[in-house]
């Protein structure tokens, strides 16, 4: 099985939360046949299982750095504006400040 190769790609689709597409498992099926895997090996049903069964894990530990970063920038910002809204002498600039 090729890192680069189409059924990583569609167990990728599949798995991932953030994806518009979900291959099903027939769909997956069709691209490991075309990549010589056997579908009806226990092995191939082994890793299927244990993939789905760690996806929800796995979609967290990579989307956490992403919104930690997100977060820090948003909160980074939103202390800027607030300390130079403190520092501007419009009123309603203190008013939000305050």
């Amino acid at each position: 099985m090729s890192k680069k190769g189409s059924l990583v790609d569609e167990l990728t689709s599949r798995l991932s939360g953030t994806s518009a597409i979900h291959p099903t498992k027939s769909d997956l099926a069709t691209f490991a046949k075309r990549e010589g895997v056997d579908v009806k090996s226990d092995a191939y049903k082994a890793f299927l299982d244990d993939i789905e069964q760690h996806a929800e894990q796995t979609n967290k530990d990579i989307m956490s750095p992403i919104e930690n970063a997100i977060y820090f920038a948003v909160s980074n910002a939103a202390n800027t504006i607030l300390g130079y809204a403190a520092l501007d002498p419009n009123p309603k600039a203190a008013k939000l400040a305050g």
